[in-house]
């Protein structure tokens, strides 16, 4: 009898748990994509981290395997988080991230066919030595239509003795990383309708 009733509680278990899993995806979204140490060079990528809460713009935040300084990326050390935004496996929107000589700053660029057009300065910080971060808000990139994902990647340049022609790395090394826009989710196969289960009593 007590294997029946469980029986019958199942469906509505499974239901209440894609219910906490798309509350889960709507409130916010975490993806890490890790990297080799696989390049010469300062900016060698170790791990990627895009992080969205309901409510705040997406960050970006780049750990490296090296320690850096930002006077000595000054005019040598370049991140680029680069977005696919219409489907297209081209970047159509990059934040470039740069030294000054005394601080990091960012600038968001639209690409095009003859030369790329700022659209505007981005949020840029960083967490601790090894590692820098951007937030880029969703209303300043231009999507295609439908479009439900995102598709992005993160490029590292930097030039210096040992790196004459530039030391470039990849994460991901291949395609690209998707995830999900803001209200936008994978809609679940609907289940069967529970079927209430009637124990007899013996009497």
């Amino acid at each position: 009898m007590i294997r029946r009733i469980l029986v019958g509680a199942v469906p509505f278990a499974v239901a209440g748990l894609l219910v906490l899993a798309m509350a889960a995806i709507a409130s916010g979204v975490t993806t890490t994509e890790t990297d080799g140490n696989d390049t010469r060079g300062t900016l060698d990528i170790r791990r990627v981290t895009y992080r969205w809460v309901k409510g705040a713009a997406p960050a970006w935040e780049v750990r490296t395997f090296h320690t850096w300084a930002q006077r000595g990326m000054w005019d040598r050390g370049y991140f680029f988080v680069e977005f696919d935004t219409r489907g297209d496996e081209r970047a159509d929107f990059y934040a470039l991230l740069f030294s000054d000589g005394r601080r990091m700053r960012g600038e968001l660029f639209r690409t095009g066919a003859l030369r790329d057009a700022r659209v505007r300065p981005v949020s840029v910080r960083r967490p601790d030595r090894s590692s820098v971060q951007v937030r880029v808000p969703w209303s300043w990139m231009r999507f295609g239509p439908s479009r439900t994902l995102i598709r992005w990647w993160v490029t590292t340049s930097f030039t210096n003795a040992t790196c004459q022609h530039a030391c470039a790395d990849h994460a991901p090394n291949v395609d690209a990383i998707e995830d999900w826009l803001p209200g936008e989710s994978p809609t679940p196969s609907p289940s069967p309708s529970p079927t209430a289960t009637v124990t007899a009593t013996p009497t």
